[in-house]
């Protein structure tokens, strides 16, 4: 019988589970409905638990194999929200075997393997977390749109409606986004926007998906669109200059891996702000796309808690093993 370890990540609108081997072969993934913490509760993570075990017959797996789960769930970043969805895998039948990790701790991981280096992730929100040579951890940002999230999608969908109602009012730049937005919207005036937002028929991730017009307006030479965009990229450089000093890596090599739907998709338009930032700290960096999604991450975690080291020969059999 084959003993493995499930790594989860789990989300708002998807849970993914990779079933890894103690040697470090992935035998499996498996995707699943939501599981962040806020939302969906104890019974959820259990619902969410139950439908992972399920798919592990068509892995030729079975439950009797399973040494430990290592869950990384949004919304369970307290240590009482940790320990309510550690309880709530355990009554399954998991006791002592669970393990709850933060989120963004199993994405870092992930993103170099177990080694030092920071992800920086834009998406409808932004946070960075980064890691030592000594492992010592460190984040910055994450607050949330109302008191943070500088440089995330959200950010940059606000910031360019703020921008097209000052050139309503005439006390800002005139720019293409706010014909864009009233097309966008079918309204005849930009402030007509302004109840369906205070009402919340406008939610913060419609907000975000404004992003793409600012990235678009900028490219075609609006000035408002451009500030924008480098607004973004500096508060996201300032994020990882935070993190990088936490960590002490002054004029040391710094990795960072930019995760996240904004940085996926913009990366080109973002980095040379961030790297702007960065060079205060170190002129050693090395921007690179992530080595594996949160989930390996966490089996990589289980791993560890299992007292196996992340030996080379491991992560080779994580390489040759792991597909998209």
């Amino acid at each position: 019988m084959k003993k493995f370890i499930i790594g989860v990540d789990g989300g708002g609108t998807k849970t993914h589970a990779v079933f890894l081997s103690l040697q470090g072969e992935v035998l499996g993934q498996v995707t699943v409905g939501p599981s962040n913490y806020q939302q969906a509760g104890k019974k959820g993570i259990q619902d969410v638990c139950s439908a992972i075990l399920e798919a592990l017959p068509q892995q030729n797996l079975a439950t009797e194999g399973i040494v430990r789960w290592v869950l990384g769930l949004a919304g369970a970043g307290r240590p009482s929200d940790q320990l309510a969805v550690r309880e709530a895998v355990e009554a399954l039948g998991f006791a002592g075997r669970v393990t709850v990790e933060n989120d963004g701790f199993i994405a870092l991981v992930g993103a170099f393997s177990g080694e030092p280096g920071i992800i920086l992730i834009s998406g409808t929100g932004s946070i960075c977390y980064g890691m030592n040579a000594e492992e010592k951890m460190a984040r910055s940002g994450g607050w949330g749109y109302l008191l943070g999230d500088e440089g995330s999608g959200y950010f940059i969908g606000n910031q360019a409606l703020i921008a097209a109602l000052k050139d309503l009012d005439g006390r800002g730049a005139q720019t293409v986004l706010r014909q864009k937005f009233e097309s966008f919207y079918g309204i005849a005036s930009i402030d007509l926007i302004v109840p369906k937002i205070y009402a919340g028929s406008i939610r913060k991730e419609d907000v975000a998906s404004l992003a793409p017009f600012v990235f678009e307006a900028a490219e075609r030479g609006d000035s408002v669109a451009e500030q924008i965009v480098a607004r973004a990229g500096t508060e996201l450089g300032k994020m990882a200059v935070a993190v990088a000093r936490q960590l002490g890596l002054d004029n040391q090599p710094i990795r960072v891996a930019p995760i996240g739907s904004v940085l996926q998709n913009q990366q080109q338009k973002l980095v040379p702000f961030i790297s702007a930032e960065l060079k205060a700290v170190s002129s050693n960096l090395q921007f690179q796309q992530p080595q594996y999604p949160p989930a390996v991450g966490a089996a990589l975690v289980g791993l560890k808690k299992e007292g196996i080291p992340l030996t080379l020969e491991i992560l080779e059999n994580v390489a040759t093993s792991f597909s998209q």
